[in-house]
């Protein structure tokens, strides 16, 4: 199993066997699921897990204390029973849009539009994510700003995530008004490797360079 962890935004209800759920903040900008306060504890490319037909994968990294999962498994062959796998196991899932969500075409328009509404009502959905480190990869401005126009049309009730390299922070502007959630992807953890242009290696480098 290739684990990347990421200090990212506990659940406190078990998930519910309805169709789809209602994402928001509350004035404190704590996200809630359904009305409930949820704290996401997130881990990266966890393929294995979502491979397994048995679902112990996934029960094993909730009981680890992950409750969210990046999931970049959409469209591959049994992805909505790899995401029933999920839900069932009490994890909620982040996916990463059709071209990152980057409208620059009517081809990429109308895939990423059937990719929403196919996906919008399951259960496990928690937030749609732009491509990955959009300013470092350069990834159109305008593009995204159009996806997050048809997300926001097609799916109001999942906010979008724009995931950047902290590096690029003097660049963020770019994307002001493009996204609802936006994190910067640290990786302090193990602690040994030393990660980060800051003195401060620990865990709490998320406070530092955000500050």
């Amino acid at each position: 199993m290739r684990y990347l962890l990421t200090a990212s935004l506990l659940v406190l209800a078990a998930p519910a066997l309805a169709d789809g759920s209602r994402v928001a903040f509350r004035d404190d900008h704590v996200v809630l699921v359904d009305g409930k306060p949820f704290f996401p504890i997130g881990l990266y490319y966890c393929y294995e897990e979502f491979e397994d037909p048995t679902g112990k994968l996934l029960a094993d990294l909730k009981a680890y204390g992950f409750n969210t999962l990046g999931y970049y498994r959409w469209g591959a062959k049994g992805w909505r029973q790899e995401m029933d796998r999920a839900h069932a196991a009490g994890h909620k899932v982040w996916i990463r849009g059709h071209n990152g969500f980057a409208i620059d075409s009517a081809d990429i328009e109308k895939a990423a539009r059937d990719q929403v509404r196919q996906t919008k009502d399951h259960p496990a959905l928690l937030f749609w994510e732009f491509q990955d480190e959009p300013i470092l990869n350069k990834v159109s401005v305008e593009g995204s700003k159009k996806g997050y126009d048809l997300v926001k049309r097609e799916d109001p009730d999942h906010p979008m995530l724009v995931v950047e390299w902290p590096g690029a922070a003097n660049r963020f502007e770019l994307w002001k008004g493009i996204g609802d959630v936006f994190a910067t992807d640290l990786y302090p953890i193990p602690r040994e490797r030393g990660y980060g242009r800051l003195p401060n290696h620990d865990i709490t480098q998320m406070r530092d360079y955000i500050a």
